[in-house]
């Protein structure tokens, strides 16, 4: 049974916009019940001059499949526009034992919260 104190795990994309063969996603779902999947649009990646609008266009479209593919099973990807400061602090985070998991360029990581 699922509760507040439920451990939940964070997967925060970044460039890796997919669900299949995606390290990050599948130790979260391997290791917790609850699952938040996280995509925040930047604000360094919106000023740089080299994004254009057929990137942010592809980033959206790529979201909106990420949703299509989410819902049966009655989810979504939570995408916020701003700039993340640093990784939620245990009181700031829900419940115990709750991780973030993140795939870089060419490693995932994962850091828990307990």
């Amino acid at each position: 049974m699922l509760s507040k104190h439920s451990p939940i795990a964070l997967v925060w994309l970044k460039r890796d916009l997919r669900l299949e063969d995606h390290e990050a996603l599948t130790v979260a779902l391997e290791n917790h019940k609850l699952v938040l999947i996280l995509y925040v649009a930047e604000d360094f990646l919106l000023e740089d001059p080299h994004c254009s609008e057929r990137h942010l266009n592809f980033i959206k479209e790529s979201i909106q499949d990420l949703n299509t593919q989410l819902r049966p099973f009655n989810t979504e990807v939570l995408a916020l526009q701003g700039e993340p400061k640093k990784p939620p602090e245990k009181n700031n985070f829900p419940g115990p034992k709750s991780s973030i998991h993140s795939m870089a360029i060419k490693k995932s990581w994962s850091i828990t919260i307990s």
